[in-house]
């Protein structure tokens, strides 16, 4: 037996309602069952009928009123392990768009037909989780962060959870089972926030459960409705532990040269541990991180550094406590450091995190790493510790304290013994999301006393139906060192003296993006977009800037067209290497496109 919706007839009074007014917050209960259940798809077990629906799911982008052509009914359920999800997504039963077929790719599971599931089990409105499926069952999740701009995924956060799907004439269907050792809560939290998204690409339209503006992304977590827990949550039993060992070996013979077989082998584990239901233990022993997904490849046009993200599964869960410091690339604290130096693998012998909520407002995080020595790089100990406290609705006060400390000096008695990070931020966001800001500062600490060691960043954003405006700005002392950190733009190569010069530097951004949303059965909205960077030597001098003017259009069948004039001016300090074995003489350089 299929479920399925209940009162149809009620549709088009909700229709009529919706388009009237704004959709308070949701409700809807969940209860706990006893029966077996089998994640086919086919949601064919009785108990599905007995549970509340979550249903009449709301436009939310192009429009953010009434009720979605394509429908979709989901309804909820748990047992002591699993937490279960499962929906009916109405459509014409042709013309399904599936973008891919593999795992954790957010582009493209919000470019096809899907469904998703969001959960801030603190119902705090700064952190959570999201796990979908896409209509030929690829599934994604990932902890939930408000970025600089918008509420974003981390898609690199994994876990082991269950899903299928099916389909009929006129709809298709997913179940999800969702471990509850997978998420961090506390189980005496009656209410949890919770919504729901659709993406129907036929019609090129995103709804959610519970209303979210236009403006905003689909995930935000400003606008979940209520999952009222009928009974509590199972606790998660303390000290319940994950491990994952490995081994490894080869055999070598180079049998040109006759030499003998030269044997090599390895182990290691890594664990998880429970310390309660919101507080995680994170540790490594020799890890070897074979397993990981390969970065994506980039190509390098610039003379400063490119950014590739953390993929390793030990640094992942919980990051944002570390990483989001800062405005954009620039970071005091980058996890890749850990374990690489100019490009060569160090051994990481060990390591130590916990992360997670100690209170309602209070996010803590620790971290403990030591690598061994390779290739003339000394051992090294990494220290960090974090702490987030939730000021208001969705505003917090943060700060970071990051220690590399060389275990010896024996490898290059030229390394400095230590080097230390502090940072302290202020983040502003108004409870309905529109208005937002940050400011924060950021000291390094080394063995010799030197001056402008500070970094200073403060950005302000709004963010309306119609408009989208930010500006934002950094001052990065020439002295800011941050052994354990990223900064791309302070290192400049000077080829006539083979050497490298530090350079500080102020760098002032904005955008203005402002959208027509159209009622043509073509064009779902269009409109112009102001982009600049401006970035100044710290005598004041232009050291380069961008200037962009562009007019961007998107039609409903998923095509975009985008008309853009730019304008780049590079001031180059120093005759410098970017390509070749020639480098270009330092001059000032315009580009127009």
């Amino acid at each position: 037996m299929i479920f399925v919706p209940k009162k149809r007839f009620f549709l088009p009074l909700l229709t009529f309602l919706t388009a009237m007014a704004p959709m308070a917050q949701r409700h809807a209960s969940i209860q706990k069952i006893e029966d077996v259940v089998v994640i086919d798809g086919k949601l064919s077990e009785a108990f599905w009928q007995n549970q509340d629906a979550f249903d009449a799911f709301i436009n939310q982008w192009p429009v953010d009123s009434g009720l979605a052509k394509l429908q979709t009914h989901v309804r909820l359920a748990f047992d002591d392990q699993f937490l279960y999800v499962g929906a009916i997504c109405y459509d014409r039963g042709t013309g399904r768009i599936i973008r891919t077929l593999k795992r954790d790719q957010e582009n493209e599971h919000f470019g096809s037909d899907g469904f998703g599931i969001v959960l801030d089990p603190v119902n705090k409105k700064s952190n959570g989780f999201f796990f979908g499926v896409n209509a030929g069952g690829a599934q994604i999740e990932g902890l939930i962060r408000i970025s600089d701009s918008s509420t974003e995924i981390e898609e690199n956060w994994d876990n082991r959870w269950l899903s299928k799907v099916s389909a009929t004439d006129s709809s298709w269907m997913v179940e999800m089972a969702i471990p509850f050792r997978t998420l961090r809560y506390n189980p005496d939290e009656a209410n949890w926030g919770i919504n729901f998204v659709r993406n129907d690409m036929d019609n090129n339209v995103y709804s959610s459960w519970n209303q979210v503006p236009v403006n905003l992304n689909t995930i935000d977590l400003g606008y979940t409705g209520i999952l009222n827990w009928t009974s509590p949550p199972p606790k998660v039993k303390n000290g319940s532990v994950n491990i994952i060992p490995y081994v490894s070996g080869s055999a070598l013979k180079d049998h040109s040269n006759g030499s003998s077989t030269v044997a090599d082998g390895n182990i290691g584990v890594d664990a998880k541990i429970a310390l309660n239901s919101s507080l995680n233990l994170d540790l490594t022993i020799n890890p070897d991180f074979s397993t990981v997904d390969v970065d994506v490849q980039q190509t390098n046009l610039t003379r400063f550094s490119l950014f590739f993200p953390e993929r390793r599964s030990f640094f992942l869960e919980n990051s944002d406590l570390f990483t989001s410091f800062g405005l954009g690339s620039i970071q005091p604290f980058f996890s890749r450091r850990i374990g690489l130096s100019n490009g060569s693998t160090i051994p990481i012998l060990f390591g130590a995190r916990v992360t997670g909520n100690l209170t309602e407002k209070v996010r803590v995080g620790a971290m403990n790493v030591r690598t061994g020595s390779a290739d003339g790089v000394n051992a090294q100990n990494f220290t960090l510790g974090t702490l987030h406290h939730r000021i208001g609705k969705r505003s917090s006060i943060k700060g970071l304290f990051v220690n590399r400390q060389a275990v010896n000096n024996q490898q290059d008695q030229t390394e400095a013994r230590f080097n230390r990070v502090g940072a302290l931020e202020l983040n502003l966001l108004s409870p309905n999301g529109k208005w937002g800001g940050d400011i924060g500062m950021q000291k390094s600490f080394n063995p010799h006393d030197l001056d402008e060691e500070e970094y200073y960043s403060a950005t302000f954003r709004h963010r309306s139906k119609r408009l989208f405006a930010r500006a934002s700005m950094h001052m990065v002392g020439q002295n800011f060192l941050t052994d354990a950190g990223f900064v791309p733009r302070l290192l400049n190569h000077d080829a006539a003296r083979d050497t490298v010069v530090r350079l500080g530097f102020t760098r002032l951004s904005y955008l203005v993006v402002y959208d027509f949303y159209s009622e043509s059965d073509k064009v779902n909205l269009h409109g112009p977009r102001f982009s600049g960077t401006y970035v100044l030597n710290e005598d004041g001098s232009i050291n380069g800037s961008f200037d962009g003017l562009f007019y961007y259009f998107s039609f409903k069948n998923q095509s975009d067209l985008e008309v853009r004039f730019t304008l780049d001016r590079d001031n180059l300090p120093f005759d410098s290497f970017i390509a070749g074995d020639i480098p270009f003489p330092g001059a000032n350089y315009k580009y127009r496109s």
